[in-house]
């Protein structure tokens, strides 16, 4: 039982002994009824993580200057002080005891989606951050979601099994029932729903452009269904959707974080919370050789999109990764199936839709249980935040790969290094941010940063401390080589002063990977 569910339980055993104390002439405190709760309130949740984070450095926060579209410190004003002393709904006489504690004050500070949780932490600024996106659009039905993706999505083994009680084993997890019961009731049945902005071989870019009707297939499906929240997922066919050669998935991995970022901020724009799975393996090492050695690559990058927006995140590559065939179909390609793709007994979960449809459902129970029902966040404990503010005496630290940051040179105060000479006679002029790299042994490390909003960003290696003549290593986009064990220090520089938002994410490079050697 819930403690929500408990303390309920408690409330009403207290109505039915209440006349007994009242005849033996007992005198009671005033009784603390129930509240009709919003988006602005708060409760309790029992979904839970089965894993759990690494172990990050957490005694500092992101800087102000960090702020980015989306993200937390943006916050609704559900998460100010004057919500929480809101006065309760209408039918509701009673207040609240005035010698009851206040509730413990929840800490917003963006937090980093650790390697090792399969689902992204759903903390007090990722439901802060679903509650300010939400709130553009009052309007949403709150129990319908879109699905929004490539053949993963229209495949008929997600999500449709979860519309029919015969189709379900939760093994257990009653608490997601709730959820499934709402969303059965949203507008056209939307896990039986075939969507409008879901197609077999599409790339990201696919759902936003306009069709012979001159409006994009997202659009249409959220006409259709007015929903609340999006189930999104891309980057398989987007990794061979640019260019050809060895460098084939290096050339797209830009236009997938171009067409995915601007794919999640329309849907943000429009008030939908976009739930993000990232991809699978690959087992079609024949047809695409390199597919296999840059899928953890796009992964990250996912990752890194949907921690910078503090939205719901599915690690699907570290779900399946160590299953015995990676649970992927005979064409190494797609994902396999049990008979029964809602059962989630433990044999079951060995197949991928399973634990997709499972975990997708996990994020949605979440997302409807903090934002509709107005519960408090279920993740409070063990939660990682970044270290450092980016300043060349505090850097931020990289204390594990895979590793992503989103940051805003504009907001730095930092404009120390002009030029790297030892590496380039580039200008690098605009203001900068430091991070720092400890490696314990040699070890192949592919760093890629994004830049947005016509900024541009480069990256900067150097060694023996943050002088500009220990560069060791410069590139506008990604450096990927052999480090040896020691200490990096890496700076995200505006080039002639382009400042402006970017993306950084740091992966150790697969073994064989011989652009990493």
């Amino acid at each position: 039982m819930s403690r929500a569910r408990q303390s309920l339980f408690f409330r009403l055993l207290g109505l039915l002994v209440l006349p007994f104390f009242l005849a033996c002439g007992e005198s009671l405190p005033p009784a603390e009824l129930p509240t009709l709760i919003d988006a602005a309130t708060s409760g309790e949740s029992d979904a839970e993580h089965t894993l759990e984070p690494p172990t990050l450095d957490d005694d500092a926060g992101l800087p102000d200057s960090d702020a980015t579209a989306g993200e937390s410190d943006a916050g609704p004003d559900a998460d100010s002080d004057a919500a929480l002393d809101a006065e309760p709904d209408a039918g509701f006489d009673a207040e609240p005891d005035a010698g009851d504690p206040p509730e413990e004050e929840e800490d917003l500070r963006p937090v980093l989606y650790p390697d090792g949780w399969v689902r992204s932490p759903i903390s007090p600024s990722v439901v802060a951050s679903m509650r300010a996106i939400t709130a553009k659009n009052a309007d949403s039905d709150p129990e319908t979601f879109i699905k929004v993706g490539d053949s993963h999505t229209v495949n008929t083994n997600f999500m449709r099994c979860f519309d029919s009680d015969s189709a379900l084993d939760l093994d257990g997890r009653t608490y997601l029932s709730d959820a499934i019961a709402a969303f059965r009731a949203g507008n056209s049945s939307p896990f039986s729903r075939t969507s409008l902005a879901a197609k077999v071989g599409m790339s990201a870019s696919w759902a936003m452009t306009a069709d012979s009707t001159g409006i994009a297939p997202v659009d249409q499906e959220i006409a259709a269904l007015n929903p609340r929240f999006a189930l999104v997922s891309y980057g398989t066919n987007d990794m061979q959707s640019w260019g050809e050669g060895p460098l084939l998935h290096q050339n797209a991995v830009w236009n997938f974080h171009a067409n995915m970022t601007a794919l999640l901020d329309h849907l943000i724009d429009q008030g939908i919370v976009p739930i993000v799975t990232g991809l699978l393996p690959r087992g079609d090492s024949a047809k695409f050789p390199d597919a296999p050695l840059w899928v953890p690559a796009y992964n990250a990058l996912t990752r890194g999109m949907a921690e910078a927006r503090q939205i719901p995140w599915f690690d699907m590559f570290g779900a399946t990764k160590d299953i015995p065939g990676q649970a992927l179909a005979s064409d190494g390609l797609h994902g396999n199936s049990s008979s029964r793709p809602c059962d989630f007994t433990a044999d079951a979960l060995t197949y991928n839709y399973n634990l997709r449809n499972l975990n997708n459902m996990e994020l949605l129970s979440d997302a409807w249980r903090t934002v509709i029902l107005g519960e408090r966040a279920p993740d409070t404990e063990g939660l990682a935040f970044i270290s450092g503010s980016g300043a060349p005496t505090d850097p931020f630290q990289i204390t594990s790969l895979p590793f992503t940051h989103h940051a805003n040179t504009a907001s730095s105060p930092h404009s120390i290094i002009a030029s790297y000479p030892v590496c380039s006679t580039a200008d690098e002029s605009g203001a900068e941010f430091y991070y720092r790299l400890t490696l314990k042994q040699a070890t192949n490390v592919r760093l890629m940063v994004f830049s947005e909003n016509n900024s541009d960003i480069d990256l900067h290696v150097l060694t023996g401390g943050l002088g500009a003549s220990g560069c060791l290593a410069r590139n506008d986009k990604i450096i990927q080589r052999r480090f040896e064990a020691g200490t990096y220090d890496i700076v995200l520089d505006s080039y002639a002063g382009l400042v402006g938002p970017y993306q950084l994410v740091v992966v150790e490079c697969e073994s064989g990977d011989e652009t990493c050697e």
